[in-house]
Order: structure tokens, then C-alpha cells, then sequence
């Protein structure tokens, strides 16, 4: 019979949270201003790159200024289709061509109000292709760079023409930029989408030379994904809604203090596990040559949250986990120096290094002196 009584009070007190005209202002007001907010950003239209708006031209590039010998054979720009016939060859560590868009007038651009690269393209011969957003800071920080920054991504391309999103949030400094500006590689510099001076879409490091292949790009546009906007505006009318309800049910529970059900119990005992936390670091040192090892794959492999194994591999080794893996790859890189014979390039890749570039750069940066000249000593 008393619970009968107490669903009952429940049916009740939730009706009456509805016949509340406080709770329904603010659960309208709230409603409406998420409408607002959505129906603003849904109404930015996509900044169109390509097919090129009368203010924006491209320009083709290869790795001849660093010294490379990549040929750019043939190249068409219709009015609704960027062609590009290119050879890598040797010359470069990692030969490349590409091509960058930009103001005419070599005025900064603003694409602080989108998200994502949206980008039709198909590709014979590759596999990917890197995006990168070259952008100028605001304050005189990087004079190494003439204050540019740099933001790239890659993005896997097939022979089909498909449409790819390459979302901002993706976007990361190379390490290179990094080391030319004696910049921490821990500092997180976020993108002043504001002043974009160009966007590039360059060639990936490719080991078989000497074929020619084909680039069509189709369009090239900034956009912006909402699905994040609808998820955080959805939250936060949820939080309200279970807010305004708590509250309710507490005046509720207040008023009828007299026939409030008081329940009794005893806390339930768990014991605490006994986890191994270093489990991780057996599962980093048996997997570092592995190129895409990232800390997120550690904790899904391990079970262990990733927040933790950072900060145990900060509090005991003085590094970040990025740095920790680098260390490994570097300590095996030179024993691979002293007992074989294997050209730098292969040991870059067998320690787990996408490029000999990347490879040169952080055994610089870790044992002051370049893989040739610590094999030349040693020898």
C-alpha cells in the first residue's frame, strides 16, 4: 500500500514540475537560446577555395628549393578541376610536390568561423596527401619562421573521386617547426585561424620513385561539422532540465517534509584492486617501433586510463609519453648504428619513424649530433 502512496506522490510531483510557469520560462528561454545559437552557426556558408572565388589563385611547388628533383610534368586548372602529373625522384629525403592557394593580394584570410578542410579529390599512383594550413601570429614570437606557423595533417586518398573532411582539431605542429624555434615540444599552440596566409595539399612520403602520377582535385572548401555544437547544446538543456527537476524535487521533498520516506542502509564495502600500473610501460617498451603507437592505443590495449600513464611516465621520468616513446626508438636506433649495416632510412623506419627527415631531427635533438655523424664516430 505505501508504495502504491509513494509512485503516486511521484506521478504527481512530476506533473506538477510542468504546471510550474518558473520551470517552463527557463526551460523555453533555454530552448530558444540553443535554437538561436544553432540556427547562427548552421547558417555560416562553406568558404569555397576551389573552383577558385576571383580572390583566391594557386601556385605549384616541388622539393627543388631543398635541394630535391621532383618534377611537376604537367599541370591544368579548368573551372572546375586542378590536374596535377608529377614524378618523385630522388634527391630529397622525402621527395614531394604540391601545391598552395592563397589571396592574390597576399593578404591573410579569416577561417575562424569553420572547422574542417572539405576537399574532393582521387589520386592514381598515391596513397595520401597532407594538408597544411600556413598561418601568421599576431605577436612577434617565432623569429626563426617570420612568425609562421604551421599546422598539418595527412588524410588517406584512393583512385576514386571521394569527398574527405579533415577536421581542425587534427591539425599538428611538425616537430621540425618545433626544434627551429627552441620551442618545447609539450606547448600546445593553437591555430590563429584568423590570419591564414595559405593552405598547401603536398604528397606524402612515397618509397617507390620514379612513377608518374596523377592529382585531380575538384573542389576545395572550408566548412564547419555541428554535430559537436548539437551535442553540447543538447547537454546543456538535459543539465538544465535535471537541474530545474532536483531543485523542484527538493522544494517538493521540503514541503512534505512530514511524510518523507527516510530509508536506512549500510554502505557496501569494496575492496580496492590491485592493479598493476606499470603494466603499460612492458606494453610501450614491446611496441615502440610501431609508427602510429599513440597514448590512446596504449590505454585501450592496457586498460589503464591515459591521464595516468602520462603522468606516471612525467612523475618517474621526467618526460611526456611522446618523448618516452622517442627516447626508445633513439636508444635502438644506435645500436642498429654500431653493429649493422643498415642505411639510415631503413633504421628510421625499423625503430618506428614515418620519414628519415623526422628520424635525423629528433636523434639531433636527444644525443646532439645527427645519425651519420654518431655512426661515423662510433666507427
Amino acid at each position: 500500500m505505501s508504495n502504491k502512496k509513494y509512485k503516486i506522490f511521484d506521478l504527481e510531483m512530476f506533473g506538477s514540475f510542468f504546471k510550474s510557469k518558473v520551470n517552463l520560462i527557463i526551460l523555453i528561454s533555454s530552448i530558444a537560446i540553443s535554437i538561436i545559437v544553432y540556427l547562427y552557426f548552421v547558417s555560416i556558408k562553406d568558404l569555397q577555395i576551389f573552383p577558385f572565388q576571383k580572390d583566391f589563385s594557386v601556385v605549384f611547388y616541388t622539393d627543388k628549393n631543398n635541394g630535391g628533383n621532383s618534377k611537376i610534368v604537367n599541370q591544368i586548372i579548368s573551372d572546375n578541376c586542378i590536374t596535377v602529373k608529377y614524378d618523385l625522384i630522388k634527391g630529397f629525403i622525402s621527395p614531394y610536390i604540391g601545391l598552395g592557394i592563397g589571396r592574390k593580394d597576399k593578404q591573410t584570410f579569416d577561417i575562424s568561423s569553420y572547422n574542417q578542410l572539405q576537399i574532393e579529390v582521387e589520386g592514381n599512383g598515391m596513397k595520401s596527401l597532407s594538408f597544411s594550413l600556413f598561418t601568421q601570429s599576431t605577436k612577434q614570437k617565432y623569429p626563426a619562421t617570420n612568425n609562421q606557423i604551421i599546422y598539418t595533417e595527412k588524410f588517406g586518398i584512393s583512385t576514386v573521386r571521394k569527398r574527405y573532411f579533415v577536421a581542425f582539431e587534427n591539425l599538428n605542429i611538425p616537430d621540425w617547426w618545433f626544434s627551429l624555434n627552441d620551442i618545447s615540444l609539450n606547448k600546445k599552440i593553437s591555430p590563429p585561424l584568423g590570419t591564414v596566409q595559405s593552405c598547401n595539399i603536398g604528397t606524402e612520403y612515397d618509397p617507390q620513385l620514379g612513377v608518374l602520377r596523377t592529382l585531380n582535385i575538384h573542389s576545395i572548401r572550408f566548412s564547419r561539422n555541428n554535430s559537436q555544437l548539437i551535442f553540447t547544446l543538447t547537454t546543456i538543456e538535459f543539465v538544465v532540465l535535471l537541474l530545474l527537476f532536483c531543485i523542484h524535487l527538493f522544494r517538493t521533498y521540503i514541503r512534505k517534509k512530514s511524510n518523507a520516506v527516510v530509508i536506512s542502509y549500510k554502505a557496501v564495502d569494496v575492496e580496492n584492486e590491485n592493479k598493476q600500473l606499470t603494466v603499460f610501460i612492458d606494453f610501450i617498451n614491446n611496441h615502440f617501433y610501431e609508427c602510429e603507437l599513440s597514448l590512446e592505443q596504449v590505454s585501450t590495449e592496457t586498460g589503464i586510463n591515459h591521464r595516468r600513464i602520462a603522468t606516471y611516465i612525467q612523475q618517474n621520468f621526467d618526460c611526456n609519453f611522446k618523448t618516452y616513446v622517442n627516447q626508445l626508438r633513439i636508444n635502438e636506433s644506435k645500436r642498429l648504428l654500431n653493429e649493422t649495416d643498415l642505411n639510415m632510412g631503413d633504421i628510421a623506419f625499423k625503430v618506428g619513424f614515418n620519414t628519415q627527415s623526422h628520424f635525423n631531427r629528433v636523434f639531433k635533438s636527444i644525443v646532439g649530433q645527427s645519425p651519420s655523424e654518431f655512426r661515423e664516430k662510433k666507427g
